[in-house]
């Protein structure tokens, strides 16, 4: 969460949306976090930051059921995935493997065919699909290994 206090002495000159938009371009590494406005010294919006903050933690906190998981990795496999190296990207399936931050595990058939692109949008997919896109989510691959049957 960012949050902008001293927000009284911008009036008149900006506007909440027009600020939000500038921070968005200002910080780009966050694009999930929700913005609060607040002044401090007129107790103006502290307590809806700190009850965003509580429903922040809840979602970092949220531990997802291997199924929902899996039935929002089919759906980010439905849509077209590429690359732009030799073969095709596949997801496999996935797990959670912690909270705070929600990190999700995914068994994939070469790691190398995930580019940096697909990784931000794997995430962003994902966090909406899972109702987690005001939290950051970290998204780990490992490569299925396939077991060799003995006779």
């Amino acid at each position: 969460m960012l949050v902008v206090n001293k927000w009284d002495l911008a009036k008149g000159f900006a506007g909440t949306d027009d600020y939000a938009k500038y921070l968005g371009k200002a910080i780009t590494n966050l694009p999930h976090a929700p913005i609060a406005f607040t002044t401090a010294k007129d107790r103006k919006n502290v307590a809806s930051v700190l009850d965003l903050a509580t429903e922040l933690f809840k979602q970092a906190s949220t531990k997802i059921s291997t199924g929902k998981l899996n039935r929002a990795i089919d759906i980010l496999k439905q849509e077209k995935t590429t690359s732009k190296k030799r073969g095709v990207p596949r997801i496999y399936y996935g797990t959670q493997v912690a909270v705070r931050p929600v990190s999700l595990l995914l068994f994939v058939n070469r790691i190398n065919l995930f580019d940096e692109a697909f990784r931000r949008y794997a995430v962003n997919r994902l966090g909406g699909l899972l109702d987690l896109e005001e939290v950051p989510i970290r998204l780990l691959l490992r490569e299925r290994q396939r077991r060799a049957f003995e006779e």
